[in-house]
């Protein structure tokens, strides 16, 4: 094999070729020699960008950053601009492996803006594809849609069926986060088209039949899901790690436990364990000896099972990583069960008991620790907030006297024009006089309507919140008092009084959990206590459970609102969730709401059965005109657009002040 190393590298030196031969390449990386490539690199050639990329697959990110720079420097200083974008793009992509965000997004946006205006079609849609996984890490789910989509436009109009594929496989990641799956499933199938029948794309046609079989389980057709999968290919030597070779063995392998065939199964663990123990990967080992182990218990074969199981914990040991600690308890339990020995049996359960707690008290710990970061973060907004708001009123006190001043030496100067033009502009002046007054008049009156409209809106929400006080302080307290006078009857040793006592008792209870919910309806605790966002999830979960509607929103909002522009806000979308429930006959409804800058918009959707808005709008809706209002005080714009069979959807905007 050596000899055959050198004469390949000879017959390249005597052709004057100073490049790297990728073969020598590849026959170092599929021979498990990653030190001999690197090594090769230093002593046969000088190309930074395949070092740098060598350096990325050991995880040696910084070093990788040095040599990405050389090959950047060599690429301008050669001129040759486009491939100093794609190197550009490699470095963004390395600094995001490296958890800086920040670097990644500069350069990404630099080199889309770049790759703009030169016109180069494939740096740009290499660029919008990076940005869109940039957003897909920061949770902005409709701004990754926007570039993958840009992204797919740039391959099909380039015909690369490769960037097609990929490009789609990114659009239907971003759907199925949004919970759109229907349309994930269509981004997934038309991506699948394009692989064809290629070994160079084996890889990609696996994972994009992976993702559209789990759409396929949400939308619950699991048959159609396990037929997809039975015929996974697994991705040949050659063509890509040995980890992704080892994750395809474990997923062709518990679809064939889902589907009962066992032996199947087993093997398949077997060589995805295999691969794994090749590549280093103990997770993915781990994994496959505990299906493995899960077999064998099923199989009535409890000693194997329990070799399996000591395995998997003996490789469980320093792993930083969460290994499935109860799943082996569990079978070590159940094997010493099936054996008949309690006392070992009992001892693994304990163990099992230890790490179900464990992995809760881990659990509980995230969240807590999620939320008081959360907090610590609402308390610098608000800091922020007070801080801005401080500097706003000093600017406007400082352009209020200005103004002054300037009205001041304005009205002297207008004055002594006047007395002094005064019998030539007389009848002009007196015309002008009359204009001003009645532009004054009709400008109090504006005024004084959306002085009404705010009134109106703020009484209206005064008045919920007293009736929700009085519903839970005074009815509330007295239905609990009778429903413990009801359990006293109960007490007594009349037995009808009892029955009826009991009956009472019941519609008392009844009565007073509906008083709470219209409490809760008119003054909802989540909106005061926790914000906007926490109220609309609150109330899209709770129509989803009760109404048995499917919702689909998206809710992003950086910091809190006014507290009156956020109680306005949920009364509009409560007043469009019951019109829907009401009217629409609708099964699913999409909502949006992001804030840009100083604008807020709201996109709210469902596809029930629509109407004719001119007619609707003259019979004069209390529903609609009662969204109109709010949106008025607000100052906002509302477009409302339906037909009959078309569903409904209103697109609001305001500014936020």
């Amino acid at each position: 094999m050596s000899a055959f190393l050198n004469s390949y590298v000879l017959t390249y030196q005597k052709r004057g070729s100073f490049l790297l031969p990728w073969g020598v390449l590849m026959f170092f990386l599929f021979a498990g020699r990653p030190v001999g490539a690197e090594t090769f690199f230093q002593q046969k050639t000088d190309l930074p960008l395949q070092k740098a990329r060598l350096l990325m697959e050991r995880r040696a990110y910084d070093s990788a950053l040095f040599y990405f720079q050389q090959a950047a420097s060599r690429a301008r200083q050669r001129g040759d601009e486009r491939n100093f974008l794609s190197v550009q793009l490699q470095k963004a992509g390395c600094f995001l492996r490296m958890g800086e965000t920040d670097s990644a997004l500069r350069i990404n946006e630099q080199v889309l803006h770049t790759s703009r205006e030169k016109q180069y079609k494939t740096v740009e849609m290499i660029s919008e594809n990076a940005l869109g996984q940039w957003y897909i890490r920061a949770s902005r789910n409709g701004e990754a849609l926007e570039h993958f989509t840009t992204a797919l436009k740039l391959a099909i109009r380039l015909q690369d069926k490769r960037a097609i594929a990929f490009s789609g496989l990114n659009l239907g990641n971003t759907f199925t986060k949004l919970g759109l799956y229907q349309e994930a499933g269509a981004a997934y199938r038309k991506a699948l088209a394009q692989t064809g029948n290629e070994k160079t794309m084996i890889r990609l046609k696996n994972i994009l039949t992976r993702r559209l079989a789990f759409v396929l389980e949400k939308e619950g057709n699991t048959d159609s899901a396990r037929l997809l999968l039975q015929d996974l290919p697994i991705t040949p030597n050659g063509t890509s790690s040995l980890e992704q070779q080892a994750r395809d063995h474990l997923a062709r392998a518990q679809y064939l436990k889902n589907t009962g065939k066992a032996q199947q199964a087993d093997a398949s663990f077997q060589h995805a364990y295999e691969q794994a123990e090749a590549a280093g990967i103990v997770p993915v080992q781990m994994e496959a000896l505990k299906n493995r182990a899960t077999l064998a218990l099923n199989d009535n074969r409890p000693d194997k099972a329990q070799k399996l199981a000591r395995q998997a914990l003996s490789l469980s040991r320093g792993q930083t990583s969460k290994p499935p600690l109860p799943d082996l308890y569990s079978t070590m339990y159940l094997a010493w069960k099936q054996k008949g020995n309690p006392d070992s049996a009992l001892f693994y359960h304990e163990k099992l008991l230890q790490a179900q707690q464990r992995a809760y008290t881990e659990k509980q710990n995230e969240n807590l620790a999620d939320l008081r970061i959360k907090y610590q973060t609402d308390l610098t907004q608000k800091r922020l907030l007070q801080l801005k708001n401080e500097t706003l009123e000093k600017d406007i006190r400082l352009k209020t006297r200005q103004m002054q001043v300037n009205t001041l030496l304005g009205g002297s100067f207008t004055l002594i024009l006047v007395l002094a033009l005064l019998l030539a502009f007389y009848f002009y002046k007196q015309k002008k006089n009359r204009k001003i007054r009645q532009q004054e008049r009709e400008k109090l009156l504006l005024e004084k309507e959306a002085e009404a409209a705010q009134a109106l809106v703020m009484g209206e929400e005064k008045e919920r919140r007293r009736m929700a006080r009085e519903l839970h302080d005074g009815i509330g307290v007295l239905l609990s008092s009778a429903g413990m006078l009801c359990s006293n009857m109960e007490e007594q040793q009349n037995t009808s009084t009892g029955a009826t006592a009991q009956k009472i008792r019941l519609m008392v209870e009844k009565a007073g959990t509906e008083v709470r919910r219209i409490s809760h309806n008119l003054m909802p605790v989540a909106l005061t206590r926790f914000g906007l966002k926490e109220a609309l999830e609150d109330l899209f979960d709770d129509f989803t459970e009760k109404a048995a509607l499917k919702t689909y929103f998206d809710i992003s909002l950086s910091e809190r609102l006014n507290v009156n522009m956020e109680f306005t806000i949920f009364r509009m979308v409560q007043e469009l969730l019951h019109n829907t429930l009401k009217h629409s006959k609708a099964d699913t409804v999409v909502f949006l709401l992001r804030r840009k800058e100083k604008t807020v918009f709201m996109n709210y959707r469902d596809n029930g059965v629509g109407f004719d808005t001119k007619k609707h709008i003259n019979k004069g809706g209390i529903g609609l005109s009662g969204i109109r209002s709010r949106v008025e005080f607000l100052h906002g714009t509302c477009d409302l657009q339906s037909a009959p069979g078309k569903g409904f959807s209103v697109k609001i905007s305001f500014p936020v002040s």
